[in-house]
């Protein structure tokens, strides 16, 4: 009798710990209908795929994560303040080929990107600045990343060849950001291959950027766009310093 109560008490723990586990992430199938989410624009947010993983309020991600199964195409996870990217915590998803991260992560660190042979698009988005650490080639593990979007991460946070590496971009697209000087900087990593560049930002000046690189050519450019809504004052130096080292 004694043996059968421990093992109901354990297995109501076990019982609790993995429903604690899997509310927080669920895998879709594209013929499956959208469950209740709690975010309410989460249709919009986490595009459908074969496979897909949505994980919300997540704080421990190599927890949370190991609960998805290893097949999905698509990730889409919401992290709290604060959580950060470890490495190898992404590697089991070597079909994944879309994810997208929203809420301020503190850190990336090395290694996070691994192992990750399939991914495309890369797309990073918090609703107000956020001032993640990020090292030097943090994104050279992902070999045919084509497109990558980053929304409201603060640049200067993020060391000046955080994207040395990137061999396969065709697209990139930065919102919210106010150092416009910090993302000039920062394009002369980015090759040859880029196709389409878009840059929306809330800076108020526009001034020259204060690094040492090269001239920069981007042959395969088709589209270019810029969007300053509260610029006040612009440089005429960054003007002529950019059309030197940039050939769009």
């Amino acid at each position: 009798m004694a043996f059968f109560y421990y093992f109901l008490v354990l297995a109501v723990d076990v019982f609790c710990v993995f429903a604690r586990m899997s509310t927080k992430c669920l895998v879709l199938e594209e013929a499956s209908p959208y469950p209740l989410f709690s975010i309410q624009e989460e249709r919009r947010l986490c595009p459908r795929s074969h496979l897909t993983a949505a994980c919300l309020n997540v704080s421990d991600l190599a927890l949370e994560l190991s609960t998805v199964p290893r097949a999905i195409n698509v990730l889409c996870v919401w992290v709290g303040h604060g959580s950060t990217l470890q490495p190898n915590v992404l590697t089991k998803f070597q079909s994944l080929r879309s994810m997208y991260i929203y809420g301020c992560l503190s850190a990336i660190l090395p290694g996070a990107f691994r192992r990750l042979p399939k991914l495309h698009l890369l797309s990073m988005a918090c609703p107000e600045r956020c001032k993640a650490s990020v090292p030097s080639k943090v994104f050279n593990d992902l070999h045919i990343l084509e497109e990558l979007k980053l929304q409201n991460y603060t640049l200067s946070e993020m060391a000046e060849d955080v994207f040395d590496g990137l061999s396969h971009m065709k697209r990139l697209d930065v919102k919210g950001n106010d150092d416009f000087s910090e993302l000039l900087c920062k394009l002369s990593y980015f090759s040859a291959s880029l196709e389409y560049l878009s840059i929306e930002m809330d800076a108020e000046s526009l001034t020259s950027p204060n690094c040492t690189y090269g001239p920069s050519k981007f042959p395969s450019l088709r589209d270019v766009r810029f969007s300053f809504p509260h610029v006040k004052k612009i440089e005429k130096e960054m003007l002529l310093d950019t059309s030197n080292r940039y050939h769009f």
